[in-house]
């Protein structure tokens, strides 16, 4: 969030530090901003690979609402809203009450 505005950026998988580092030039070069660390990430894992995710100490959440098994009757087969997003609009619309 910069300025109650969000930025979003999208990666390919095997990002490495390279990437990252140049990502974090654009940032504070185009916007003045500072990257921190990711909110959310999105992407396929073999269900092997859940309880080391669900475990890693910097995860807060793997939500698996987005997978195939449950979207089989869904028409949009998307990724779920990022919950971060939502608690953003929650402090943003508390901040604005409190003017």
């Amino acid at each position: 969030m910069k300025d109650n505005e969000r930025i979003t950026l999208a990666f390919k998988p095997h990002v490495d530090e390279k990437h990252v580092n140049m990502v974090k030039k654009q940032l504070k070069e185009e916007y003045n901003a500072e990257f921190v660390g990711f909110i959310d990430m999105y992407g396929f894992v073999d269900h092997e690979d859940l309880t080391a995710i669900e475990n890693d100490e910097v995860t807060f959440l793997a939500d698996t609402t987005g997978d195939k098994y449950f979207l089989k009757y869904e028409k949009d087969n998307g990724f779920a809203h990022a919950l971060s997003w939502l608690l953003e609009d929650v402090k943003k619309e508390k901040e604005g009450k409190s003017k």
